[in-house]
């Protein structure tokens, strides 16, 4: 298997990300400077100062479950990077560690929260959605009935009429991990954040679990600044839903093995496709957007990818280093070729051009 030329760096794309995590209310951890480049590694993770974005503010409440967990201690993060270089001019990024705290926000026993699930359908939708109803319930004492499923994405916000909520239960989730797609129904649009907070308040939901892609938790971002706008102590719950795994620090997204497996069945046909013809060549385009993270790792899996090609390494069309020479050595030598393309790949002489005529 093949790639080409050498990975890009894109700090842009770091920086949007912190951006991102700064206005969505996330914690981000950043070291103080390293002016000793002899300084133990302990010591430099021992030096990270916490920077802490606005979050919910109130009186907290002891976990109604002590006994279930060992709690996260504050100050813990995961670090972006596992390998950290003494010396090194860049502060290492970290986030606060997610996990049960020993005091909460929110009271159990009066808690009412909403779930909703947008955009287009991912494996594992139905899961998370269980696995938030059934915590809920058992760990935190939510009582039976106090949990909404919002159908049809914001819609359901903007008309209940036609998407009237869904009262979720242990019971009613306690299948539904084996059903495809999402038993809220999903749907783009219909988002407009004043009437949504002012729907979510006549409901009277203290939590709001978005799951969805880039244009969902775009929105939830609106919805906390308008909340906190109002002074209202409401918590809006972004789940990052994804098969292309471009989510940083954590080592997979829901779905994104699915997703894999699939697309290893794809390339499976495209191999016998392509070697049952002289010079046959088999190719399998998969989604990732600006991320190669799942043709990477269909084409380790499958083993049957003669050329990979992902948006994060450059390659030439042409020469005696790009791709049109390597296939051609393929062909002769084997008699076929399976290219397996990440969507957000860009073809260098594509670029030029465009750029040369504006």
């Amino acid at each position: 298997m093949a790639t080409f030329g050498a990975a890009p760096s894109s700090p842009p794309a770091v920086e949007n990300y912190l951006n991102r995590m700064q206005h969505s209310g996330s914690f981000i951890m950043k070291s103080k400077p390293m002016n000793n480049p002899s300084t133990p590694v302990g010591s430099v993770l021992g030096a990270v100062e916490e920077l802490q974005i606005p979050m919910l503010a109130g009186p907290t409440f002891p976990h109604p479950k002590p006994e279930d967990f060992d709690f996260m201690e504050p100050g813990e993060v995961i670090l972006e990077n596992v390998i950290v270089k003494t010396g090194a001019k860049d502060d290492p990024i970290g986030l606060t560690r997610a996990g049960p705290r020993e005091r909460v926000l929110f009271k159990g026993e009066d808690t009412r929260i909403g779930i909703l699930t947008c955009g287009g359908l991912c494996p594992g939708l139905n899961t998370v959605i269980q696995g938030i109803v059934c915590d809920s319930h058992f760990e935190y004492n939510v009582p039976e009935g106090n949990v909404l499923g919002i159908r049809g994405g914001f819609r359901g916000f903007s008309d209940p009429e036609l998407w009237p909520p869904l009262v979720l239960t242990e019971k009613s989730v306690s299948n539904i991990h084996n059903l495809g797609g999402t038993i809220l129904g999903s749907n783009r649009g219909g988002f407009e954040a004043p009437k949504v907070v002012d729907k979510m308040v006549e409901m009277q939901l203290d939590q709001l679990y978005c799951i969805g892609g880039d244009g969902t938790h775009a929105a939830a971002m609106l919805l906390t600044e308008e909340i906190r706008r109002r002074g209202l102590k409401i918590a809006v719950v972004g789940v990052p839903k994804t098969i292309d795994n471009d989510i940083m620090v954590i080592d997979r997204s829901f779905g994104f093995d699915t997703a894999v497996q699939e697309a290893v069945k794809a390339i499976k046909c495209a191999r016998i496709e392509a070697s049952a013809c002289l010079h046959g060549i088999g190719i399998v385009k998969v989604m990732g957007r600006s991320c190669g993270y799942l043709a990477a790792h269909a084409a380790l899996a499958s083993r049957d990818v003669d050329i990979c090609l992902i948006p994060e390494v450059e390659f030439d069309m042409e020469g005696p280093g790009g791709l049109i020479a390597h296939l051609r050595k393929l062909l002769r030598s084997q008699g076929y070729c399976v290219i397996l393309v990440s969507e957000g790949t860009p073809i260098k002489a594509h670029q030029e051009a465009a750029a040369a005529t504006g």
